[in-house]
């Protein structure tokens, strides 16, 4: 789904969740393995509001043994140092800290989802991916960088990649000018944890005839992340998603629902130089299944495009009662969602495409009879 513009902070960023008219609740959670005591990455979150009550906000369960007792689960709900509960944002990372447990949670996960926060402290940091694009994260603290890769002209030239971090001493930027002569570190500034700090990368003219590479390691404490410095002999790629109207997009979602006759289409197109370049395309199953084209354009039908454009209609087809698990025990609220992978060179953007089953299912499915009796139903739903 497109943000709507009155979501948008100067057409770019976003401040506020934008949300369908019908919501639609997983079914079942999601359940994500940690491993060396901590998850990094891999958990995604639609948008959410900022519920003023734990029963309907968006929260983890986490799963843990204290003092070697059996496996208890703790709720940790996504709020500021203030308690109040945080919107949910495209294009942000929220970054879980567990900094206490002072006892046993509950003794299953339904019972601490339903419940309020105990005996863990957490401290959640969230981070707006609108200006940074990578992150390393050591359990303890993390590292941010605005982009990885930096690519230059021929020309002697600078830019600027944004850091920041929340590790107490802060962050310094070397370079190897042994072995990279051209590439320099013009300035570096750590004005303090959680800001945003420009690093300013220099390179002088290549006249070698030959693409060169090198590379600057930002460090902080523990925590290393390599910028890769290309500087080419001739122009620089780049590549971009954009909506209908040529505003960066990552994601776009449809809802659909059982007797739903058509799905408005939503379009988006890949923009990348040079235009002599392959853009390369690859899918990864996001959902329950991928995503179902239809009527629309299928973007994994052709795994290499090429001429500097191509746009997309995306029109998937109507949920079919066939497709979905209506039993007594299953769960009818179907997701086909794919992550399309575009690649030009060394670049690449990604744009998540979704439909979501939505609706209302009671069980039994008889009609209800008229005849002075009580009778008791199961209802499912994903819509308020």
């Amino acid at each position: 789904m497109v943000p709507h513009p009155d979501n948008l902070e100067n057409t770019e960023k976003v401040f506020r969740a934008t949300l369908p008219e019908q919501l639609a609740v997983a079914a079942t959670p999601y359940v994500y393995q940690a491993s060396d005591s901590a998850h990094i990455g891999g958990i995604y979150a639609y948008e959410a509001p900022a519920y003023n009550v734990h029963e309907e906000a968006t929260c983890l369960v986490i799963g843990g043994s204290y003092k070697g007792e059996p496996t208890t689960y703790y709720r940790v709900d996504f709020i500021d140092t203030d308690g109040n509960y945080l919107e949910l944002l495209r294009n942000h990372i929220y970054t879980f800290k567990i900094t206490a447990v002072g006892g046993e949670g509950y003794e299953d996960e339904e019972e601490a989802f339903k419940s309020k926060s105990v005996n863990m402290t957490v401290e959640v940091v969230k981070w707006d991916q609108g200006d940074m694009q990578d992150f390393v994260f050591d359990g303890q603290y993390i590292l941010g960088v605005s982009k990885s890769l930096i690519e230059f002209d021929k020309a002697a030239s600078q830019d600027i990649v944004i850091v920041t971090t929340d590790y107490p001493q802060g962050w310094v930027a070397t370079v190897d000018q042994v072995t990279y002569p051209w590439l320099s570190i013009v300035s570096q500034n750590f004005s303090g944890i959680n800001q945003k700090d420009d690093l300013v990368i220099g390179v002088i003219e290549n006249d070698t005839n030959a693409e060169r590479t090198g590379y600057i390691d930002v460090t902080a404490g523990r925590l290393t992340h390599s910028l890769k410095v290309v500087q080419r002999i001739g122009s620089s790629a780049s590549l971009s998603i954009l909506d209908a109207n040529d505003n960066t997009v990552s994601n776009i979602g449809f809802i659909t629902y059982l007797g739903q006759t058509s799905i408005t289409p939503q379009l988006f197109k890949v923009v990348w130089t040079p235009a002599t370049s392959d853009c390369v395309i690859s899918e990864v199953v996001t959902g329950r299944t991928g995503f179902d084209c239809g009527a629309g354009d299928n973007p994994a039908a052709t795994l290499t495009i090429q001429g500097g454009t191509k746009s997309y209609t995306l029109q998937p087809d109507p949920v079919l009662e066939a497709e979905l698990d209506l039993s007594e025990s299953g769960d009818p609220f179907l997701l086909k969602q794919s992550r399309y992978t575009f690649t030009v060179d060394n670049l690449e953007q990604h744009i998540v495409v979704g439909e979501q089953v939505v609706g209302v299912f009671a069980y039994p499915a008889a009609a209800y009879p008229i005849d002075g009796g009580s009778y008791s139903y199961t209802v499912k739903s994903n819509v308020a």
